[in-house]
């Protein structure tokens, strides 16, 4: 992808977190059996996970309006701490599975064309990027509620978005109770807009579909 095509915002291809961002590797670094606080989602096939090293019993669900650990600061050392304000799932564009409309209805054929062509040309560039990838299908985020949710939308000095697994507890925002519950259910006023998404471009992944959804 030429450094012209980042500046526009083409983003194409989902690049699952490594390194610093998974949570497996803050554990070695740790040197302890588990980390300080749970992850937003346990992973192992004993009581022990293998992200964090809790308990599958110690683990909650990550709310908006707690603090986590995510990533590093800018200099790519001290681990970064954020504010969650959203829950996401992944939201698979219906052209995957709607067929080309047998209509007159014009506008409804050009629709579909504009988004067929956009998925196309979105597609060439993931490939463009990654070669060597086969992409299965592409998806955006969509705002949802804690327990369906497979990432966070998370605020510090700018924006990001984690998937749990990446996340460990920290705390509770230092807020009075009536502000977190406002924080939280503006969080939840964002589930009524059907088309509200994180941005309008699709992310192409060679990943499985997640546990329950079908194209």
């Amino acid at each position: 992808m030429t450094d012209e095509e980042k500046m526009l915002g083409y983003h194409v291809t989902y690049f699952p977190p490594e390194g610093k961002q998974l949570l497996p590797y803050w554990l070695v670094e740790s040197g302890q059996p588990k980390l300080k606080g749970y992850c937003g989602r346990y992973t192992g096939k004993t009581s022990t996970c293998t992200n964090c090293g809790h308990s599958k019993e110690d683990h909650k669900l990550i709310q908006v309006a707690d603090c986590v650990y995510y990533d590093t600061d800018s200099f790519g050392q001290k681990r970064q701490c954020w504010r969650v304000v959203q829950h996401y799932k992944r939201h698979i564009h219906p052209m995957f599975y709607k067929e080309k409309p047998d209509t007159e209805d014009w506008m409804e054929r050009f629709t579909y064309e504009f988004i067929e062509e956009t998925l196309l040309n979105t597609k060439m560039r993931a490939w463009q990027s990654s070669p060597r990838k086969e992409f299965q299908y592409c998806f955006t985020w969509r705002p949802c509620r804690a327990e369906e949710a497979e990432a966070v939308g998370l605020y510090s000095v700018c924006g990001a978005i984690a998937p749990l697994e990446c996340c460990e507890f920290d705390r509770v925002v230092n807020w009075s109770e009536k502000m977190i519950q406002e924080e939280r259910e503006s969080a939840l006023r964002r589930l009524k807009y059907e088309r509200f998404t994180v941005h309008t471009d699709y992310m192409w992944t060679d990943e499985p579909l997640p546990i329950g959804m079908t194209v």
